[in-house]
């Protein structure tokens, strides 16, 4: 369909080739091909390690502990309950440095 669109007329003054995956890729094999070798599956995973108050809804408490295991937190994406509408890498860096204050017993201005 993409093809199709972008050789209609109202285009040509403006494509000058197909550079992916290129006119040589036609044939479902070939497109599973070239899906293999090209697809980057980069999710954000969020929230399987969700945090909060309640050791019935959530995994983690908000001082990062893991409900009902001593000597263990979670610092890391997987404690956001949602995923955020941005990038999680900030987000990311926010709670290391939360946690790395919380084990080192420094108050934070950190999340």
């Amino acid at each position: 369909m993409a093809r199709r669109v972008m050789n209609a007329d109202a285009f040509k003054p403006y494509v000058i080739d197909e550079r992916l995956p290129g006119p040589d890729v036609q044939q479902d094999d070939e497109w599973i091909d070239f899906l293999r070798r090209s697809v980057f599956g980069g999710n954000h995973l969020v929230g399987t390690c969700r945090m909060g108050t309640d050791p019935t809804d959530a995994v983690v408490s908000p001082e990062l502990q893991v409900h009902g295991v001593e000597n263990l937190r979670v610092v890391d994406a997987s404690i956001m309950p949602n995923l955020i509408s941005a990038h999680t890498n900030a987000v990311s860096f926010a709670i290391g440095e939360k946690g790395s204050d919380l084990l080192l017993g420094r108050e934070s201005d950190t999340v």
